[in-house]
């Protein structure tokens, strides 16, 4: 038994041992599927658990019998917790990216205005400054021609 000891990764080629009569596996990080070797009529397996890993349909046949307790609904909770962490990342990376976005837009929009708020108040300002020194310059021309 390897019970209770977080391994990982795929369930090891043990089909060499065929006198072995129970494989207790559960309860730990076993991924990917279950190997047919387990079901085989070619060894002596006559208990098997699988309860309690990461392990991925489809299950074999031999899995509904009395030889291999394992927990078919193991691997659609597996799968849904899987699907609920990805969508979670992605809906936080999303928020991030909109915050982010938001931000780069505020930050555009408040460049571009005030470059052409500035662009249009020295349009102005330069306007009203070529306005009114013209009329100075025809106010004294005409004051001085009259005197």
């Amino acid at each position: 038994s390897i019970s209770h000891n977080q391994v990982a990764g795929p369930i090891p080629d043990m089909s060499y041992l065929r006198n072995l009569v129970t494989l207790s596996f559960d309860n730990n990080l076993f991924t990917g599927t279950i190997p047919a070797w387990i079901g085989s009529s070619s060894n002596a397996l006559s208990n098997c658990n699988l309860n309690n890993n990461l392990l991925c349909g489809p299950y074999p046949s031999f899995c509904t019998s009395s030889l291999c307790n394992c927990d078919a609904q193991n691997c659609l909770s597996t799968t849904a917790a899987a699907i609920a962490a990805t969508m979670s990342n992605y809906v936080s990376t999303t928020r991030s990216l909109n915050t982010a976005t938001t931000s780069a837009l505020n930050s555009v929009t408040t460049s571009v205005l005030n470059t052409a708020t500035t662009t249009a108040l020295n349009s102005a300002t330069t306007t009203a400054l070529n306005s009114a020194t013209s009329s100075a310059l025809k106010s004294v021309t005409t004051s001085t021609l009259n005197s």
